[in-house]
């Protein structure tokens, strides 16, 4: 059996750090292996990194009103913990994200909330969110992969797969979602 994590959407997903998950996982079907797949979604911690300087310069992204279910990381290795431990996951793939999707606005505002000040959502055209990346020092590729997911028509648009209508890390507990309000 060979287990494995992707990126959420599998091979529908329509970011650019999807093509290497897309090509990975086309050899394991085609070359005819017992398989399970975990497709992961967004990490709450992708946002939550930024917490010490987001109130002073604000959330920056390029997904519009566009709806993620992201999700802890423990979340996702708690999932993970229960496909490596239990039956009946052959040949599947669980879509995981978090439960409560939320788009970037509403995280700043839920910032601001528990900062007590003024934390705006600062949405770039793609091109833009790209160069603040990298002036910012994210190493290349990183932010092209950064770039492209935040700005991707499957957030921008709110696909289900972006959308949290996939597994809320239901392998597992109930997913704590990282819904703003739960935030650090």
């Amino acid at each position: 059996m060979f287990r494995c994590t992707s990126i959420l959407g599998g091979p529908r997903a329509d970011v650019r750090l999807a093509e290497e998950h897309r090509a990975t996982g086309r050899l394991i079907v085609d070359g005819g292996l017992s398989h399970t797949f975990l497709r992961n979604g967004w990490c709450t911690e992708n946002c939550t990194q930024q917490v010490p300087v987001q109130p002073e310069h604000g959330v920056l992204g390029s997904a519009g009103d566009g709806r993620a279910g992201a999700a802890p990381r423990a979340d996702y290795a708690g999932a993970a913990a229960v496909v490596l431990t239990t039956e009946d996951h052959d040949d599947t793939a669980h879509e995981l994200s978090g439960d409560q999707p939320f788009t970037l606005a509403e995280y700043a505002a839920e910032l601001a909330r528990h900062s007590g000040r003024p934390v705006a959502y600062h949405d770039l055209p793609a091109g833009q969110f790209l160069q603040a990346l990298v002036k910012a020092g994210v190493p290349v590729p990183t932010p092209r992969s950064s770039s492209t997911s935040a700005s991707t028509p499957s957030v921008r648009h709110c696909s289900p797969a972006a959308a949290g209508t996939s597994h809320a890390c239901s392998a597992g507990p109930r997913s704590r979602s990282p819904t703003p309000s739960r935030l650090p």
